[in-house]
């Protein structure tokens, strides 16, 4: 469910940690009053042929309210929980910080693209890229490998030491 929601980027900076904590928040309300599911009851082989019944779809908030095992405090704490969310509203905050989520990672890659300037040191050159999730150890990785951060190799900014300082190769 969660890359479902999120995709398979690498979330790696403070402002992508808070957006996900967000987006986690409205995902759990939504998903839990307004998507039903439906749970398995019974699973029967016959011969190579298996059989699968199935409850009705039912949200899990609804689950918890037919239960006899939860106190009926609590249910009543669910109900008015309830009674305040709208799911629209739900819906269009996931997608403004899926939205959100899917800028950063853009302008990421956008700061990935922009060429190395050769004439600084070493230290100057890779400090742009440590902010972005790139670190010192990066560099000197042939264009073909995925570093030990997990970029793919088409996304990977590949650095060359050299004497005068640091060079991007593809």
């Amino acid at each position: 469910m969660v890359r479902r929601a999120v995709g398979y980027c690498r979330y790696d900076t403070q402002e992508q940690r808070n957006t996900l904590n967000e987006l986690y928040g409205y995902l759990r309300l939504y998903t839990n009053f307004f998507q039903p599911v439906m749970k398995l009851i019974e699973k029967m082989r016959i011969g190579s042929k298996v059989i699968k019944k199935y409850d009705k779809p039912r949200t899990p908030y609804q689950r918890v309210l037919e239960s006899s095992l939860v106190p009926e405090d609590k249910k009543q704490q669910l109900r008015e929980h309830y009674a305040t969310l709208n799911p629209a509203e739900l819906k269009r905050k996931i997608t403004r910080l899926q939205q959100k989520l899917l800028k950063i990672v853009a302008l990421k890659e956008t700061l990935r693209e922009q060429p190395v300037d050769s004439d600084q040191g070493n230290g100057s050159c890779l400090k742009g890229y440590l902010g972005i999730g790139l670190s010192e150890k990066t560099d000197c990785r042939a264009s073909g490998e995925t570093s030990f951060s997990g970029f793919p190799p088409n996304l990977l900014i590949v650095l060359k030491k050299d004497r005068k300082g640091c060079k991007k190769v593809k």
